[in-house]
């Protein structure tokens, strides 16, 4: 939940600047969910946002950990900071996103998700760090969805 990872991402900041241990954390938002609700209702949009977040979770690396945000979207914590390996994973959970397929009443329903990515920076406080995740996923959101935008 929402706590859980705030408090992890609260401790990798306590520890970045105690010991400088980079990280990166990502917003990652299920694209288009109001049309989906609308089509599929609220119990097939649940099955579609657990069954992509098991998929990106398996992908995680053991050091890593994703955990609800909101209601349409998820926070992962990534334990390797630097910006190239951290847009690099990006990518690829936002590629094996759409290999997820929920069969729901005939239909397989494939998502896509935007993900906003940033890493941590000199005197990063928890607001300024989820300002940036914001401004991210809003970027991706504007340019149509199914991307990367790292800040």
């Amino acid at each position: 939940d929402r706590g859980s990872i705030h408090g992890h991402i609260e401790s990798a900041l306590k520890d970045y600047s105690e010991n400088g241990v980079p990280f990166g954390v990502l917003t990652i938002g299920l694209d288009h969910m109001e049309g989906l609700r609308e089509s599929i209702g609220a119990r097939g949009c649940d099955a579609v946002l657990w069954a992509t977040v098991r998929t990106l979770a398996r992908n995680l690396s053991h050091a890593d950990l994703i955990g609800r945000w909101d209601k349409n979207r998820f926070v992962a914590l990534i334990a390797d900071g630097r910006p190239a390996d951290l847009a690099a994973a990006a990518e690829g959970l936002r590629a094996l996103a759409t290999f997820t397929a929920v069969p729901w009443w005939g239909d397989r329903i494939s998502p896509t998700v935007s993900i906003g990515a940033t890493t941590v920076k000199a005197a990063d406080t928890m607001p300024a760090l989820i300002a940036r995740l914001e401004k991210a996923l809003e970027h991706c959101t504007k340019e149509g969805g199914n991307r990367v935008t790292q800040v």
